[in-house]
């Protein structure tokens, strides 16, 4: 049985018996749910405690990929650039677009209100964003070690970068062997993360139990409004590509559609980028690009180009926050999508729980969102992973198709000027 079965079986049987216990034994359900909370809370504690060690990490790593493609030079570099400014893009819109939806098809009121409550008994504090007037002081830590202490994650990943940024300007056999030791301490973390998922059906059927035990059946409903509202969101972002790619690449809608559309299969089905690869080869062979730009930007839009999580993070704190009566500030807002941008481009390749949680707990605890409610929303984000990963290969596809004409371009202004100079 998968690791996403299990988690979605826990739900539910959590959620039963949450709902069953209250409709039988109403008098059961208080002491019921003091043992929950502890196993739920053991366990989220155990997932909080890689959060902080694992941001310093993948940003600081994260920096020295990028140092390292940066300075391999010609296209290597400009589709760096492409894709920074893609990804920044896509968060700032996936944050506006879920709070657009969210004002269309808004959380189920009583059920937002009996989720927090339930959650709220026992919630370890978050930090929120600084106000507006100490905005720079607050994100320039006096003492980063107080800061990741404390849990101050912004302030945190302003310190990382800045130390990534410092650790490309030293000799490159002390950058190579920081970054070894670095990576060595990645993986041993996401070890770590991996033990923590395999007890994430326990961790989620006790949450689940919490919240159905007080809220009842509202809680199936609202996880069934994240589901669908996840997938729109993503399908929304899919469409949005389409005319991006039409009028940065040249090609037109409905062959680049044709040629997408396979790969785009493979993707939902698989919900995985590296083995949509092969697929995403042939898409940009039917749409006419250069076998060598492939060869280049493929590999390295699926290992640093995720465009659907980027555009994501952002969107589903703000989810988190909405679900947990919390509304956020346009300065937070901005603060996820940058952060979101920020941890899609560092993030390994990892499967969809593990993936969820590098990214989104972050993000969430930046803003001030409890991992409580974005715990529940992992074990329905079967559905919404799948179209997102259908966005990160459609984004593939198009980047690819947009490097392509911008190499094209110097080559036909060249024959131009020389067929000029001929005449």
């Amino acid at each position: 049985m998968s690791s996403t079965i299990r988690i979605l079986a826990a739900l539910v049987v959590g959620v039963i018996a949450g709902v069953v216990l209250s409709g039988l034994a109403p008098a059961s359900v208080s002491p019921a749910v003091t043992v929950a909370k502890s196993v739920g809370g053991l366990w989220l504690d155990s997932l909080r405690m890689t959060v902080v060690p694992m941001i310093f990490v993948l940003v600081v790593t994260g920096v020295g990929a990028t140092f390292g493609v940066v300075t391999a030079g010609g296209m290597t570099a400009r589709t760096l650039v492409l894709f920074a400014i893609l990804l920044l893009g896509a968060a700032i819109f996936g944050v506006l677009l879920m709070d657009a939806i969210l004002m269309v098809f808004p959380i189920p009121g009583a059920a937002s209100v009996a989720i927090r409550d339930a959650m709220a008994a026992g919630r370890v504090a978050t930090p929120v964003a600084p106000p507006a007037a100490d905005w720079l002081k607050g994100f320039i830590p006096a003492n980063p070690v107080a800061a990741a202490a404390d849990g101050a994650i912004a302030p945190l990943v302003v310190f990382s970068l800045i130390f990534g940024f410092g650790v490309t300007r030293i000799a490159a056999p002390l950058r190579q062997s920081l970054l070894q030791v670095l990576d060595a301490i990645l993986q041993t973390l996401l070890v770590i993360v991996g033990w923590v998922l395999r007890a994430a059906p326990l961790g989620v059927a006790s949450l689940a139990f919490v919240a159905a035990a007080q809220a009842g059946l509202a809680t199936a409903g609202t996880l069934l409004h994240y589901a669908l509202t996840g997938a729109l969101f993503c399908a929304i972002l899919v469409l949005v590509l389409y005319p991006l790619t039409v009028v940065c690449s040249g090609v037109s809608v409905i062959r680049f559609a044709r040629a997408a559309a396979p790969a785009q299969l493979v993707a939902f089905s698989t919900q995985s980028s590296v083995g949509s690869l092969p697929a995403m080869v042939e898409a940009t062979t039917a749409l006419g690009g250069e076998p060598a730009v492939a060869q280049v930007v493929l590999p390295l839009a699926v290992s640093l180009f995720r465009l659907g999580s980027a555009a994501s993070g952002g969107a589903i704190a703000l989810y988190v926050a909405r679900l947990s009566g919390i509304a956020l500030t346009p300065m937070q807002m901005g603060i996820a999508a940058v952060l979101s941008a920020l941890i899609s481009l560092a993030a390994v390749g990892l499967p969809s729980q593990a993936s969820f949680v590098t990214v989104m707990s972050p993000i969430c605890l930046a803003v001030g969102a409890p991992l409580e409610a974005l715990v529940l929303l992992m074990a329905v984000d079967s559905l919404p992973d799948a179209v997102r990963t259908v966005v990160n290969v459609t984004a593939d596809i198009s980047v690819t198709a947009i490097s392509d004409r911008w190499r094209k371009a110097p080559a036909s202004a060249a024959l131009g000027q020389e067929g000029v100079g001929g005449s």
